[in-house]
């Protein structure tokens, strides 16, 4: 599966069925001990996709999705990852560096289509700072 193909098929505003049921594929592969990441965030000085940063599908922090990384395919290193949650130590949420070099701190609970919203700019949302 292509980066163009797997990003379109996981756009969270365009094909949310396909995303849950990955999420749900992710949950499992969790609870079996298979095929997920756990060592997310030990090495943060790399900057790789699956070491620091993270797309905006799960809610930071999730307390439903508690992995760092899942991948819907066999094998490679956490950059390959399909999804790549936000999360921290902190509880309810995580700090988040915005493109603007700003740190806000979002919590769990964060509206989803906020959340989503934040994290790209292809369908034009404009989110006002009270949103999160």
């Amino acid at each position: 599966m292509g980066a163009a193909r797997s990003a379109q098929l996981y756009d969270a505003n365009q094909n949310s069925t396909a995303v849950q049921a990955a999420l749900v594929a992710c949950n499992t592969k969790w609870n079996s001990g298979k095929g997920i990441n756990k060592f997310r965030g030990i090495f943060w000085e790399i900057g790789s996709l699956g070491m620091t940063m993270f797309n905006t599908i799960v809610p930071p922090s999730s307390t439903v999705y508690t992995w760092g990384d899942c991948q819907d395919i066999v094998g490679g290193f956490p950059n390959d990852s399909t999804f790549a949650n936000a999360t921290s130590n902190h509880p309810g949420g995580c700090n988040v560096l915005f493109a603007d070099g700003s740190v806000h701190f979002i919590k769990s609970s964060i509206n989803m289509y906020t959340w989503w919203s934040l994290g790209t700019k292809a369908n034009g949302e404009v989110v006002s700072s009270d949103a999160y």
